[in-house]
């Protein structure tokens, strides 16, 4: 692997889109590096947006049923990886045309088989254009 300037970043890009394509490759080296550790599943809510899910995996992505309000989405997640001292780390992939909300996802409720996640968009106010998709990762020290 090439020395990479850290203090000139700048030098690496030409046009714009060069800096999109360096951030994905980072995250998709980062994925390879990690991939054979966990397992990766995905599961979408079936019936509504608080509708608990099952996904049996240390790594997954959790698409909800339907559009975030600006009302409180808890919901369940039912996984038999998951410990009481297990960190759950969540994030959510962005619909990028719904720039202007702010969805915050948090894990609470962490016991032996499941944990919850909050789902509110900031501001309590509106609704996502589109189904939401949450990516976690189970880390069990």
């Amino acid at each position: 692997m090439a020395f990479i300037d850290i203090f000139n970043y700048k030098k690496y890009f030409k046009k714009s889109s060069d800096a999109t394509v360096a951030r994905v490759g980072h995250v998709n080296a980062a994925y390879d590096a990690l991939q054979p550790r966990f397992t990766v599943d995905t599961v979408t809510q079936t019936v509504g947006s608080t509708t608990q899910v099952t996904i049996n995996s240390t790594a997954g992505r959790i698409t909800t049923f339907s559009t975030i309000s600006g009302v409180p989405a808890p919901f369940r997640v039912i996984n038999s990886e998951v410990t009481s001292t297990s960190i759950i780390l969540l994030t959510v992939q962005p619909d990028f045309s719904d720039a202007a909300k702010e969805l915050l996802v948090r894990p609470y409720d962490i016991i032996d088989g499941s944990f919850y996640i909050a789902v509110d968009l900031v501001g309590g106010v509106g609704t996502t254009n589109a189904a939401v998709s949450i990516n976690f990762l189970v880390i069990n020290p």
